[in-house]
């Protein structure tokens, strides 16, 4: 028995392709159980050709009705969409944005739109918005900004809070001058082909702004980041999206941002914890200002760290992508 079901697997794996190049040439590197109160396993593979790491869902299981009920990480969001919506409410936009810049992912999305002077009639699209305060924040700010996202739970609230911008498909009537996505391209299916549906949303100099899982963050031995599957399922490389680029005559730019405190899991993880919050994630919650003060002191101290460290090491969700066409 043992050895027919080696032999499926076998026989599974060589008919394979890479699920974000299409390549063949890719190479089995083990099996994940990331849960120890769950029976979920992914095989984990590399891709030789595009250099990312990848596995693949069961389509036979929902597996988000599990990770939006539950998912502690998930949760989070409608906490924080309450905060943004009671700042937007009280016109305390310049204490929203520094809320918001805690997390790099937005301060990159922020940044961008500022310092890239977007004019306030081109349009916008974020990409996986989960209940819409960033995009809300950016539409306070005089932008016009719509947001799109998997999940029905979450888009009803981004409705409910900041009105009708929020859907959970593309857009067919719009064309779009700049479309950003913060950590959601290590979680979609078919990232390529992800990527190929916001291009055919995009105008002529329109940008797409994303950041995505960096392998090259990854230790020799470590087999995944801290968002394990099925949530993330695709960890890149810089020259996975260099393929995507040439082959579709765009311009890539991107950066890896670099963190000296590495941060690794040690997997199987108990699932049914992540619904716990801890104090200093409570505390988040209670003021705006608490969290500022917080994380300015997390900063301090890993400044200081940065200054008698001397080795570097990458941020796993630091890799920074800005596509636009020729």
């Amino acid at each position: 028995m043992n050895t027919y079901f080696g032999t499926l697997k076998f026989l599974l794996f060589i008919n394979m392709k890479c699920n974000i190049c299409g390549s063949d040439n890719i190479k089995f590197i083990n099996e994940l159980k990331p849960y120890s109160d769950l029976d979920w396993t992914f095989n984990i593979y590399d891709c030789r050709d595009c250099l990312a790491r990848f596995t693949l869902r069961d389509k036979n299981k929902n597996y988000f009705d599990e990770l939006y009920g539950k998912y502690a990480h998930y949760q989070s969001y409608f906490e924080i969409s309450d905060i943004i919506k009671r700042m937007i409410d009280k016109n305390q936009l310049g204490l929203c944005g520094l809320y918001l810049k805690q997390w790099p992912s937005y301060r990159a999305a922020i940044q961008f739109v500022e310092e890239n002077d977007i004019s306030k009639n081109k349009k916008i699209l974020e990409i996986g918005c989960s209940t819409g305060f960033l995009s809300a924040y950016l539409r306070a700010k005089g932008y016009e900004v719509y947001g799109i996202d998997v999940s029905e739970k979450a888009i009803k609230e981004a409705c409910e809070k900041f009105g009708p911008y929020y859907s959970t498909s593309m857009p067919d009537d719009k064309i779009f001058d700049l479309v950003f996505s913060c950590g959601t391209i290590g979680c979609v299916d078919q990232p390529y082909n992800f990527l190929d549906k916001v291009l055919s949303r995009l105008s002529d100099k329109g940008v797409i702004f994303c950041n995505a899982p960096n392998k090259n963050s990854m230790l020799v031995d470590q087999l995944w980041l801290s968002t394990p599957p099925p949530d993330m399922i695709s960890i890149f490389a810089p020259k996975t999206f260099g393929i995507f680029a040439e082959k579709r005559g765009l311009n890539l730019i991107y950066k890896e941002d670099k963190n000296k405190i590495l941060a690794t899991i040690t997997y199987p993880i108990q699932f049914s914890s992540l619904s716990a919050t801890d104090f200093l994630t409570r505390m988040k919650y209670i003021h705006p200002l608490v969290t500022i003060i917080i994380n300015t002191l997390k900063n301090s101290i890993r400044w200081l760290l940065n200054k008698f460290q001397p080795s570097q090491s990458l941020s796993q969700y630091g890799l920074f992508i800005y596509l636009h066409k020729k």
